[in-house]
């Protein structure tokens, strides 16, 4: 297995290198990690120059500068979404190991820092008895319909991806009640195929609609994805297909697709990723700012499993 603290390539990107600073911050005995650490430690398995190492590591920390001022308010206007400091003038990132813990967006910032860099494979990624792929799911929950303007008498969410515990009977009564909650879409359509435990690709659902209870409310369709190889997943979610395979009726407003990955994405990137997905994508820093004030159950779970996960390094 892969452990947290691994050094990246020097391929690698470098929101890579970036993790790698972090989650060593967090180990570190005096709780800081350097540029200098950084380009030392690209350098040892490598036959990369100096030179290179040292621009990787700054690359590294600018990327990390940019995490600090895109959480440094929260949606509800409290300071500092982002669990880590830039010191010396930006060349050293030091962390509160102890406040990890406590805090709960630090505690949701770090877990899908770990996440991103844990093995998601199923026998692996349990730990005490907590799948994090079920917990970012319920997290990415909460942090839409915050996003979406929080839960209410005509809002809410509904969680139907894989990692939800449930059987092949299940799926026709999940869409039965999906259709319900949007006052649209009949219900489960006749003869439609049961994905059997899967998902049929939706993950979450958000709505919100009116009171006069017609058809033409905004709902979202979202996909969560964990491991490394989640942007070969970017733009398949078909919100009308969806639909079309499992309502007996389309909804009138095709749903608007959303993807969320743990993973951080580089603003460069970003535009392509936005266009490839069709859709509103949410990486790490989106989710902590929406999920500050996520459901405690979740919150509790992210600590659990991010404990454990800590203490073992992936080992």
């Amino acid at each position: 297995m892969q452990r947290l603290v691994d050094v990246p390539s020097v391929n690698a990107p470098s929101v890579e290198h970036a993790d790698w600073v972090e989650l060593t911050a967090l180990f570190s005995p005096d709780g800081n990690t350097s540029q200098e650490d950084l380009a030392r430690a690209l350098r040892r398995p490598s036959s990369v120059s100096e030179d290179k190492a040292r621009q990787l590591s700054e690359e590294a920390f600018n990327e990390i500068a940019d995490r600090s001022r895109t959480l440094a308010w929260s949606s509800a206007g409290r300071k500092k979404l982002y669990p880590f400091k830039l010191v010396n003038g930006g060349e050293v990132l030091q962390s509160n190991s102890a406040g990890i813990e406590k805090e709960r967006n630090a505690v949701v910032y770090v877990f899908m820092l770990a996440i991103s860099r844990w093995s998601m494979h199923a026998r692996k990624r349990r730990l005490k008895n907590i799948d994090p792929t079920a917990t970012f799911e319920r997290l990415c929950s909460d942090a839409l319909m915050s996003y979406w303007g929080g839960r209410g008498q005509f809002a809410d969410a509904l969680t139907i991806g894989t990692s939800t515990s449930r059987t092949k009977q299940d799926f026709p009564a999940i869409i039965n009640k999906l259709c319900a909650s949007l006052r649209e879409g009949l219900g489960w359509k006749k003869n439609a195929k049961s994905p059997g435990a899967g998902d049929g690709g939706v993950d979450i659902a958000v709505w919100r609609h009116f009171c006069d209870a017609r058809a033409g409310g905004i709902v979202a369709f979202a996909q969560c994805k964990t491991g490394v190889h989640w942007q070969e997943d970017l733009g398949k979610l078909n919100p009308r297909a969806f639909s079309n395979l499992y309502f007996q009726k389309q909804l009138a407003l095709e749903p608007v697709p959303v993807y969320m990955v743990p993973n951080r994405i580089l603003g460069r990137d970003w535009e392509r990723h936005t266009v490839q997905s069709r859709g509103i994508v949410f990486d790490r820093c989106r989710i902590t700012q929406f999920a500050a004030d996520a459901r405690d159950t979740a919150i509790t779970e992210c600590r659990i499993w991010l404990k454990e996960a800590l203490k073992k390094k992936g080992a």
